[in-house]
């Protein structure tokens, strides 16, 4: 095989030096750190290419998500790796079988490992070698996501790609050294500094401003004169709480410490802003966390500048775009502007709507739509808290007196069916169940009062009772001491279909009902296909 260029962690040199030990038929599992499989630096990949074109995984267990859960010292995640030997080019055939295990009632309550529908997923070994972000969409994402993904890296030209260094200027902030070892960089001596911890979200404008002396001027890096020139956008290297990325602009020419990055211009100032209008989007918040190796994986997520951060694809907007960017911009940075004109304890008011038409902007110019829209808010709303203990009551609250979330869910089913069959309607029955809810989908003739029927809790039909003795008989099955499997439950009787999922909210937002739809269609498609061929056999 190709010699790696570096040193590998033990983790990796292990992994490869077991092929020493096996044979055709010798299978192999192992319990690893994750990071190796995530992390993006240049050894890493030319591993993970190295292990992927060796062998094939039969099963890939993440434990990722769980790490705060399961183990008492928060160190390295973990995974569990099922592999053996590839007989030539047999691993671009392969499928794994990818599992992971994600904050539920059954782990809070129980410490009960349960494996959900969502994470269960089978995949082609070939898309990880080929996609750097694969292990991380098949621990957070699904095939939506994938698609996503591969429809916004069309895109050949990347942020990265508009900055050179000589008018637009990028890079880590100053690291300083030993004055015995490293020389002066006096064009930052007297220029105003600002701090990791002083970096806040959106807009930053110090009031006290701490000048930099001389004897702080020797640098061992960060000796780029352009990067603190300018107008700037500012960029946390770590994930705030482990939950958001910083991005602030400033007006005020700061030197900044490593740890965090920048963009800057002073010729090229209104570019700037409109890339500041990118940064700050919930498109753009949804791609660094899918793609990132340590967001969602490491204890201390650094998120890569060049690798991560600048990958994101950049669409050139044409001028009328530019100018309402532009315009918007300026108009959500007002309130923050007058805001630190003096001195003032309380929090800048963030302009929701602004923010929410610049957000809706770039996703015009991206085109993004429809189900895209859901996936990016179930990112953000759900995957990017899953990993952390202490916020997991708001992604597995149960949601059977929340109308807006279930008729939300229950809404893309109607308009969907509503495409498919012209001449027929559909209602909905909402049942709660306690720890279960289902939905029963019934196709009627007549448009029904009610599209959407939200049962209440005491009220008691035969419906109900059945849909709760299904749910407590099927739902979950024991393949291991205390690992269990859970599915969802679909059924079709001969007017309706019925689901029924865990009472938990993301189990019932609305991105997952993109993927129960298609299983449905799937599913009434078949049925419809055996049918014709028993009446044409």
């Amino acid at each position: 095989s190709k010699k790696i260029d570096g040193e590998l962690e033990v983790a990796q040199s292990f992994l490869l030096r077991a092929k020493d030990f096996m044979q055709s038929h010798t299978d192999t599992a192992l319990i690893v750190t994750s990071t190796i499989f995530y992390n993006v630096l240049k050894t890493n990949k030319e591993f993970k290419n190295s292990f992927l074109k060796q062998f094939c995984i039969s099963n890939f267990f993440d434990l990722s998500a769980v790490k705060q859960s399961l183990f008492e010292q928060q160190e390295s995640p973990a995974s569990i790796v099922f592999y053996h030997l590839s007989e030539g080019e047999n691993y671009l055939k392969n499928v794994i079988q990818h599992q992971s295990i994600k904050a539920n009632l059954f782990l809070k309550y129980y410490k009960t490992l349960v494996i959900e529908k969502f994470d269960q997923k089978r995949i082609q070994q070939r898309h990880f070698i080929e996609n750097d972000w694969m292990f991380k969409v098949a621990l957070y994402g699904n095939t939506l996501d994938f698609v996503l993904l591969k429809k916004l890296e069309k895109t050949n030209t990347r942020i990265s790609n508009l900055i050179d260094n000589k008018i637009i200027f990028k890079g880590a902030g100053i690291l300083e050294g030993n004055s015995k070892l490293y020389t002066q960089f006096e064009p930052i001596i007297g220029k105003p500094l600002i701090l990791n911890s002083e970096v806040k979200p959106y807009y930053n404008k110090l009031l006290e401003l701490k000048k930099i002396k001389s004897d702080h001027s020797y640098l061992k890096s960060g000796r780029n004169k352009g990067l603190y020139e300018g107008k700037q956008i500012l960029i946390k290297e770590q994930a705030k709480d482990w939950s958001d990325i910083i991005i602030s602009y400033t007006d005020t020419n700061y030197v900044f410490k490593k740890g965090i990055f920048g963009i800057s211009s002073t010729a090229k100032s209104e570019k700037i802003i409109e890339l500041y209008s990118i940064l700050i989007t919930e498109l753009y918040k949804y791609y660094i966390f899918i793609i990132s190796g340590s967001w969602g994986i490491s204890t201390r997520p650094q998120i890569r500048w060049d690798e991560e951060y600048l990958s994101f694809p950049y669409v050139q907007p044409n001028e009328k775009t530019q100018i309402q960017l532009i315009y918007l911009v300026n108009q959500f940075l007002k309130p923050y502007r007058e805001h630190y004109k003096t001195f003032n304890l309380d929090e800048p008011l963030k302009d929701e709507l602004t923010f929410r038409k610049i957000n809706n902007l770039i996703e015009k110019l991206y085109e993004i739509n429809g189900y895209e829209k859901d996936l990016i808010d179930y990112v953000l709303d759900v995957s990017r808290y899953q990993f952390q203990e202490s916020k997991q009551d708001r992604i597995i609250r149960k949601v059977d007196n929340d109308k807006v979330v279930l008729k939300k869910y229950a809404n893309i089913f109607l308009s969907e069916f509503k495409r498919i069959y012209e001449d027929e309607f559909i209602q909905i029955e909402v049942y709660a169940l306690n720890h279960f809810i289902a939905m029963n989908f019934i196709f009627l003739k007549e448009k029904p009062q009610d599209e959407i029927r939200i049962i209440p809790n005491n009220e008691i039909s035969n419906e109900k009772q059945v849909f709760d003795a299904i749910a407590k008989s099927v739902s979950l099955y024991k393949i291991a001491k205390d690992l269990y499997i859970q599915k969802d439950i679909k059924g079709f009787e001969e007017n309706s279909f019925y689901i029924i999922k865990p009472n938990e909210y993301k189990c019932w937002h609305r991105a997952m009902a993109w993927y129960d739809i298609a299983e449905i269609k799937e599913a009434i498609q078949s049925a419809e296909l055996k049918r014709l061929k028993k009446q044409f056999c």
